[in-house]
């Protein structure tokens, strides 16, 4: 999955998630729950727990179904989150008390609060994450891995340009790493599923694979928009979230503003026209056998937008670290920007099993 970069690959190396509160995330809602309804809403703070991990031991609790448990989306295991839970819980059987549940699931958590709502929390409804990340011992890719040196002022300056950059133009709206998998394990499950023709039955795995494949497909036709470097231009034929563009509307368009789109695939017709279209075909053409599964797999054609822009990109260095701050939507993925900025040496992966 080597993905063409925005800009030369990076030359600086950074530790990535060294403490689990080196990757802060706080999930945004974007509505404030109404305090009546059928399902409990509760906040939670948690430190080194699974998302779902959570949800079971909140159904497990309230002794309900799992799936009466939902949330707007995972969040990273290894990380201090913030995140929203919603239990349906149209009769209680009791007044909750959490202190009582945290000693129960013996879980690294904290709640922060709890309110009711009429509706369920479904995947994708929250508005964005906040993210606060920490970068440690910056160094250059040919330094060896116990260099713990301050940041000199030519690596300091190099990162500058690329954080300027970034604020200017944004990155590739890539899938992260984590769509894919540990190792690309849901990217290996999608080509035994497609290629091989391996029947999955667990529900959830068979989800993992439709997701991965399609979203390796939509990166690769990024990549190649990336290496031609029209990714944030307007195209002829290029769809953005309201129209398709015409040769008058790609002139009139300042540079930075497009929200031009590729193809998530899926059954229907790719709305791509003329140029974008020839290199969304060019692309997809040796996974001829990719898109007929996809369309044939109950997903339908949507669409992804090329370019990802962090919202209020702040940052700070201190020694030889460097903290950034910036808010994404939902869907888009804070490893797709840090990807721009550092070779990471993710300690998580190489200090597990």
């Amino acid at each position: 999955m080597n993905y063409t970069y925005a800009t030369a690959k990076p030359k600086i190396i950074a530790d990535f998630r060294t403490e689990v509160k080196d990757f802060l995330v706080d999930e945004k809602l974007g509505f404030t729950p109404s305090g009546e309804g059928e399902h409990l809403y509760v906040h939670i703070k948690k430190c080194g727990e699974n998302t779902t991990w959570i949800a079971e031991k909140l159904a497990k609790y309230f002794r309900i179904k799992p799936n009466d448990v939902s949330y707007s989306g995972k969040k990273d295991r290894h990380a201090e989150t913030f995140q929203w839970f919603s239990i349906y819980l149209p009769k209680p059987r009791f007044t909750e008390n959490w202190d009582d549940f945290i000693k129960q699931s013996e879980a690294n958590i904290e709640i922060l609060e709890s309110t009711r709502h009429h509706q369920k929390l479904r995947r994708g409804t929250h508005e964005s994450n906040y993210f606060e990340i920490t970068l440690r011992n910056l160094r250059s890719d040919n330094a060896e891995p116990e260099h713990t040196a301050p940041l000199d002022s030519t690596l300091k300056e190099l990162l500058e340009q690329r954080l300027t950059q970034i604020t200017e133009q944004g990155v590739p709206n890539y899938f992260g790493e984590q769509r894919f998998g540990r190792g690309g394990s849901n990217l290996s499950l999608a080509e035994q599923w497609i290629l091989d023709k391996v029947t999955i039955r667990n529900r959830n795995k068979r989800s993992l694979a439709m997701s991965a494949g399609r979203s390796h497909l939509f990166n690769l036709v990024l990549s190649e928009r990336v290496s031609q470097s029209n990714w944030s231009d307007c195209l002829e034929g290029d769809v953005n979230e309201i129209f398709t563009a015409d040769e008058s509307e790609i002139k009139n368009r300042p540079n930075g503003v497009n929200s031009a789109t590729a193809p998530l695939w899926g059954r229907g017709r790719n709305a791509s026209q003329h140029a974008s279209a020839e290199i969304d075909k060019a692309v997809l053409a040796p996974y001829q056998q990719w898109l007929e599964k996809l369309e044939h797999c109950g997903l339908n054609q949507e669409r992804r937008r090329l370019v990802l822009w962090p919202q209020g990109l702040r940052w700070e260095f201190t020694d030889n670290n460097l903290v950034l701050k910036f808010s994404l939507a939902s869907g888009e993925f804070a490893t797709s920007v840090l990807r721009e900025i550092c070779l990471l040496h993710n300690a998580v992966m190489h200090n597990s099993d």
